[in-house]
């Protein structure tokens, strides 16, 4: 059967000052239809139901999660005490997985994406889960990038497979490029964005682990007899000594073969304050508001208020975030560096409240 892993631990710094430690960003409503892992959780009961849909994220969001979801089995809401990545994050849930069905065949994707098309979504699916279960496939989604975007991951795509334009062998990873290499990367037509959404049986991958990361492999079989157990300290030992590292480093980039699926369903990675303005259209100026916001003489600049309004007269390229105890005021073009404004924060013990 189907299941699906999603993953739902980021921090979301890049969205301070509406992201916050206790409220990330997968818990974050910006526009008033529901937080990113609703719809993430929505749009995957299309295909998939309730009682194989499973959650890994911070230990510190068990209970506000489970009050949201509250259908979802407690064996199924896994909370890691560390962040140490994607590897052991996948490794751990497919263990868990792995024990309740033993032939299953698991989507793992993050909780901080949008789709546009939901329905051409759940047919990628299918297909994924078709590839992993008769040809014991690993299968990445990959979007056709719409946007010379430097914040992405690549794939360049190797040979095609059954003739239908839809499915091919990953020849190679590309990680953020310049602009540059990425106008170039569109123009080749070889390449798409990496969704970091992975469709495999648990078993392969479990397998796959084993061949390419040895150590992590033993640390997953060292900690099998506790799984499910109440005690929690041969977890929290796991996760100490777990390495930090990606499924796609760890794993994706050392195997013998991995297949992409071109997927054409509006796929964004809601990774900073640029995917948000991307969601809704902009006034005759270029300006993207939500909220109350005010704009005179003013160019190119988004806008975004929770509390109070926003005021702006004669500025341009901006990012500015108003929410009731703090406002963030940006260049856009530094918009990727907010984390250094969540660093200079923790930095400073008088404004931990502000996290």
């Amino acid at each position: 059967m189907l299941h699906a892993i999603i993953l739902a631990g980021g921090k979301g710094e890049r969205f301070w000052p509406l992201s916050r430690v206790g409220n990330p960003k997968q818990l974050v409503d910006f526009d008033g239809t529901g937080t990113m892992l609703d719809r993430t959780v929505t749009r995957l009961l299309g295909l998939i139901p309730k009682e194989r849909i499973w959650i890994i994220t911070s230990e510190n969001l068990v209970s506000r999660i489970a009050e949201r979801f509250t259908w979802i089995k407690p064996s199924h809401l896994i909370g890691e005490p560390l962040s140490r990545n994607t590897a052991p994050a996948i490794g751990i849930a497919s263990l868990y997985v792995n024990k309740e069905d033993p032939d299953a065949v698991t989507v793992t994707l993050a909780s901080d994406h949008m789709v546009a098309d939901e329905r051409r979504f759940l047919l990628t699916l299918s297909v994924a889960e078709e590839l992993a279960r008769a040809r014991e496939s690993l299968v990445l989604f990959g979007a056709v990038p719409t946007r010379p975007e430097t914040g992405y991951g690549y794939i360049e795509l190797g040979e095609e497979i059954g003739g239908s334009g839809t499915m091919f062998r990953v020849s190679s990873f590309r990680e953020k490029p310049d602009l540059e290499t990425a106008k170039r990367f569109i123009a080749s037509g070889k390449h798409l964005w990496n969704c970091s959404i992975f469709v495999w049986k648990t078993k392969r991958i479990l397998d796959e682990i084993s061949e390419s990361m040895p150590k992590l492999s033993a640390q997953l079989k060292e900690f099998l007899p506790h799984l499910g157990k109440k005690d929690r300290r041969p977890f929290q030992e796991f996760y100490e000594n777990a390495e930090n590292i990606s499924i796609d480093y760890g794993v994706l980039e050392k195997t013998k073969e991995v297949i992409a699926l071109r997927g054409d369903f509006g796929w964004e990675d809601m990774g900073s304050w640029s995917a948000v303005m991307r969601l809704k259209s902009g006034d005759l100026s270029g300006n993207v508001s939500y909220g109350d916001c005010v704009q005179v003489d003013t160019k190119d600049c988004f806008f975004f208020s929770t509390d109070g309004v926003i005021a702006a007269l004669g500025v341009n390229d901006l990012v500015v975030v108003r929410v009731k105890d703090a406002t963030l005021v940006a260049r856009k073009e530094r918009e990727q560096d907010i984390k250094k404004i969540v660093d200079a924060l923790k930095a400073k013990k008088e404004y931990e409240n502000y996290l």
